[in-house]
């Protein structure tokens, strides 16, 4: 699994990153490859963002071969939901996935988005569950209900152990809260973070999870758990750029 996060806009990074995803498909097959992004991935301080709302953002997420997206605070609370829903509802090429995000108006997750999320490389079925940072006072002034991560995580992966052979969260809510969830809900295998900006050169084991951080735009990393090879049964092992590559390494702070 490949994984980027809170890349900001930082639009010079992306080229890079899509290349490196581009390779390891073609060294490893695309069913030994999963590429996600776990949120704020736009900026509106940046004019390509700006000026598009966040379109421009969706289409290089497209470019990138992204497979699912969890919205972060970054897309959810400086997009208006109508823009929001404008940016990646029939434009996005993979799902947004995330379960703690409802629309007031009607109680629901919106049409454009789903909790979770089953995709399947080969004869491995790998389940997500999307979760973003619950900021519910800034949430509720825009009309939407954020709602408690881990319970909605807890009750998603419940269901997911059922479909999925494992089970893995797109998780936008920080280290503190990644490892306060693998430590306390039941069901998970693995956690790719993002929020805090944390960069984990090395996944943390914490019990049966792993947890994963990929850093942000000073230190961008297409950051991977080698969990899902280890899960699959296939005996070819990743190489050590794809477990743990520099990807791009932004200059412009």
């Amino acid at each position: 699994m490949i994984h980027t996060n809170d890349l900001h806009s930082h639009f010079e990074a992306m080229p890079r990153i899509a290349s490196f995803i581009r390779v390891q498909r073609e060294l490893l097959g695309a069913d030994r490859v999963l590429a996600l992004d776990i949120g704020d991935h736009l900026d509106r301080m940046s004019p390509e963002t700006e000026g598009t709302d966040g379109r421009a953002n969706v289409d290089v997420l497209n470019a990138t071969g992204i497979e699912a997206f969890v919205p972060g605070n970054n897309e959810g609370l400086t997009l208006a939901p109508e823009l929001l829903r404008a940016a990646f509802a029939g434009r996005a090429r993979f799902p947004v996935v995330c379960a703690n995000l409802r629309e007031a108006s009607t109680g629901r997750i919106p049409d454009w988005m789903t909790p979770t999320h089953v995709i399947v490389k080969g004869k491995l079925r790998i389940g997500l569950i999307g979760v973003t940072a619950a900021f519910a006072d800034y949430y509720r002034l825009l009309g939407w209900i954020a709602d408690e991560p881990l319970q909605a995580v807890a009750a998603r992966a419940a269901e997911l152990r059922g479909q999925a052979d494992i089970v893995v969260v797109l998780s936008h809510l920080g280290l503190r809260l990644d490892e306060q969830m693998a430590a306390e809900v039941p069901g998970i295998d693995v956690i790719l973070g993002g929020h805090t900006h944390h960069l984990l050169e090395q996944p943390r084991q914490i019990g049966a999870v792993t947890v994963c951080g990929a850093g942000n735009t000073a230190s961008t990393r297409a950051s991977s758990s080698s969990r899902t090879a280890r899960s699959g049964g296939g005996s070819s092992k990743p190489p050590a750029a794809s477990r743990t590559s520099a990807a791009a390494r932004p200059t412009r702070k």
